[in-house]
């Protein structure tokens, strides 16, 4: 399943790296009225770090089908998880989802006023995300491994990454709520309809991002983890950013 996932990955690459460069553009043009540098350096990061996972999956393709075709079949190659270029891989894949978490907990932190304090708990949710992900990996370079516990800090991280995406998606969706309603019964508009319309655009932006995000990370990586087969307890399939 590894390569026909890598297969459909690049053939999208093209798509998003039209994508990106077309954001660049537009934060180009509307540089003058002022430029996130949190997001520009996080979109930056985040194509960087799925056009390396790409790369390496292409590599490792090249080399279970074509280069050691001839010592180890495909088969038995794709299934070695410890091979060192698919935990590269890896890292780079648990570093974009830490980095797509972490842009969740940055929005949460804007629409509360920039308060630090309910940024905390989320932000160490996303540390710890990170940290279990990186043990979880690293268990290959152990003189023995412990499938064990691979398996159990592999699925603590997508146990983080999803009520993570959950709980923030609905705190920041409600505070979005709440500061329209204020409004509304503060302000005397002279087009309610359109205030109405406007709130509701900005929740559902929120919940279909954030959405996507949970079901792209999360819950479709987290099969990775539910497999009885311990040579595979800690693959994680290739996936693209959304």
């Amino acid at each position: 399943m590894g390569p026909l996932v890598t297969h459909a990955d690049r053939d999208v690459t093209g798509v998003y790296t039209t994508v990106f460069f077309m954001t660049l553009y537009s934060i180009y043009k509307k540089r003058r009225e002022g430029v996130n540098k949190f997001t520009t350096i996080t979109l930056v990061l985040l194509y960087a770090l799925a056009t390396g996972h790409v790369c390496l999956a292409l590599a490792r393709l090249i080399q279970g089908f074509i280069l050691y075709r001839d010592r180890i079949s495909p088969l038995k190659y794709f299934a070695d998880d410890s091979v060192r270029l698919n935990m590269a891989k890896d890292y780079l894949y648990i570093t974009t989802l830490f980095l797509g978490d972490l842009i969740i907990v940055w929005r949460l932190y804007v629409v509360w006023g920039r308060n630090l304090y309910i940024a905390i708990l989320p932000m160490l949710m996303c540390l710890g995300e990170l940290g279990v992900g990186y043990a979880s990996i690293s268990q290959w370079l152990a003189p023995h491994q412990n499938f064990k516990v691979m398996d159990d800090l592999g699925t603590a991280m997508f146990a983080l990454s999803l009520p993570t995406n959950i709980i923030l998606t609905i705190v920041t969706a409600a505070r979005i709520c709440y500061y329209s309603k204020a409004a509304k019964s503060t302000l005397a508009f002279n087009h309610p309809t359109s205030v109405d319309a406007t709130s509701q655009v900005g929740t559902r932006t929120v919940f279909t991002t954030n959405a996507r995000s949970c079901s792209g990370f999360s819950c479709r990586s987290g099969k990775s983890f539910s497999s009885s087969d311990t040579s595979s307890c800690s693959r994680l399939p290739p996936l693209m950013p959304t």
